[in-house]
């Protein structure tokens, strides 16, 4: 497969967005629901939206090695 390859750590990489990304953006429109849920008087912040997308995203590649 062009532009596929393996990572030092093992883990194949195929050049496109990881497995990560692609769990923070499923998450992103859940994430953003809560960062308007719980904002402050300043308005949701994309960047907490984004920050909360990852903290699912990890939480989910966390749920797998269990």
């Amino acid at each position: 497969m062009k532009g596929a390859h393996w990572r030092a750590d093992g883990r194949y990489f195929s050049g496109g967005m990881s497995l990560r990304d692609y769990f923070a953006a499923k998450a992103l429109p859940m994430a953003w629901q809560a960062e308007q849920e719980s904002s402050t008087h300043n308005g949701p912040s994309y960047q907490g939206a984004a920050e909360r997308a990852y903290e699912f995203a990890d939480a989910m590649l966390a749920a797998r090695n269990v």
